[in-house]
């Protein structure tokens, strides 16, 4: 009876967890509700240096209360969308950072984030990440669903004069906990 007891409370308590994981999209930003991260539009840091957005993460800045993904919540992203939306993954390619989508899996995430220069790029994301080490390049990450042979979410490395200079072709990937305002 004891070990009924305790599946039954198991259930209870993992279910629920599992089956409401969403990525939710407010419109100026998306919410992973398994990480309890808020996803800043990319649109709104197009044309912004990553030393312009990094000046706004302080109280009262254009970007209070966020601050630069890593890599890692990226990829983390992007594996929560892939389990929530039924997005299946393989190994096409050989890059040795990307990871790999069948054709239109990445689309509607890449809508939900917005795509810095639609005019050129419709189904692509260029964003700068946090750098781990301030001396070195800045790491970024492409966002693409090319309708060709593959989709790909790879890690790049950025030039190091991105950190003072900006693009209409790349944005910021920015973070919050959830229902910080």
């Amino acid at each position: 009876m004891r070990n009924k007891i305790c599946i039954a409370v198991f259930i209870a308590v993992a279910i629920p967890s599992i089956v409401t994981a969403e990525i939710i999209d407010h419109g100026n930003f998306l919410t992973d509700t398994e990480t309890q991260l808020d996803w800043l539009n990319i649109t709104h840091s197009v044309n912004r240096s990553y030393e312009d957005i990094s000046s706004q993460f302080d109280t009262g800045g254009e970007f209070e209360g966020w601050r630069y993904a890593s890599i890692e919540e990226i990829r983390t992203l992007l594996h929560n969308y892939n389990k929530i939306s039924g997005a299946r993954h393989t190994n096409k390619i050989n890059h040795s950072s990307a990871d790999t989508y069948l054709p239109d899996t990445l689309t509607a995430l890449i809508k939900m984030l917005g795509v810095p220069d639609p005019h050129h790029n419709p189904e692509r994301i260029l964003g700068m990440a946090k750098a781990s080490n301030p001396y070195l390049s800045t790491p970024g990450f492409i966002l693409s669903a090319n309708k060709t042979d593959y989709d790909e979410a790879c890690e790049v490395s950025l030039p190091a004069r991105i950190k003072s200079v900006h693009s209409h072709t790349y944005g910021s990937f920015l973070v919050r906990q959830r229902g910080k305002n």
